[in-house]
Parts: C-alpha cells; structure tokens; sequence
C-alpha cells in the first residue's frame, strides 16, 4: 500500500453486501456470493436422502455427514469471500472508516421508527 492510497468508508447494507466510496469520489458497490441459495439443490437431495434412512444405520450416519460437508462448505465460501474483500481493501487503501449510521433501525425496520416501538423478536 502506498502512501498516495485513497481512503475510504464502508457502508453496510442488505442489498449490497457494502458501498465503499473512496475520498477520491468514487463508488463501488460489492455483492456478496448466495453460496447457500446455489447448494440448495444438493442440500435438499441429501436431506431428503438423511429423513428416509433408518435410524441409527451407517448409511445415516454417512448422510448426516454429507449434510454436514455441505454446509461446511457454504460457511467457508462466505469466509472466503470476507478474507478476499478485507484483504484487497487493506491493500489497496491508505484507511478504512465504517458508517456510522444507526444500524437498529435498519434491523427493525422502516416503518418503526425506534427500536422499542419495533415487533418483538
């Protein structure tokens, strides 16, 4: 990183994963990877293998494992991406400043306007 790097702050979000703007005005939107929505199909094929075999058998046991790869697997996609994306923003900018919007209200909602005015959870 040289010293000449723009800054930049991060903005979070639900439709994009994050808005960087750089001190030198630009924008980059990042979408994050849906790792769980493209291993739906093999997830319900194995479930679906995992709920008809019987109870304490080995061909349960290895069905249970298959379920569990498989989501070991999307769990290390999304790691994988966050390490890629913290790693080229370290790199390529000289400091990094979050947003420091009230994030509550984006979890309750737009129609709350406080939190304890909010649905229970």
């Amino acid at each position: 990183m040289s010293a000449d790097a723009p800054k930049c702050g991060i903005d979070l979000g639900l439709a994009t994963f994050a808005v960087i703007t750089s001190s030198d005005g630009a924008t980059e939107g990042i979408h994050g990877p849906k790792p769980l929505k493209a291993a739906q199909r093999a997830l319900k094929r194995v479930n679906r293998k995992l709920a008809r075999s019987e109870p304490d058998s080995n061909n349960r046991a290895r069905a249970r494992e298959r379920v569990a790869r498989l989501h070991l697997r999307v769990a290390e996609r999304r790691r994988d991406f966050l390490h890629k994306t913290t790693t080229r923003l370290a790199r390529t900018k000289s400091a990094i400043a979050p947003s420091e919007r009230e994030f509550a209200f984006t979890v309750f909602g737009a129609t709350s306007s406080s939190p304890s005015r909010a649905a229970p959870r």
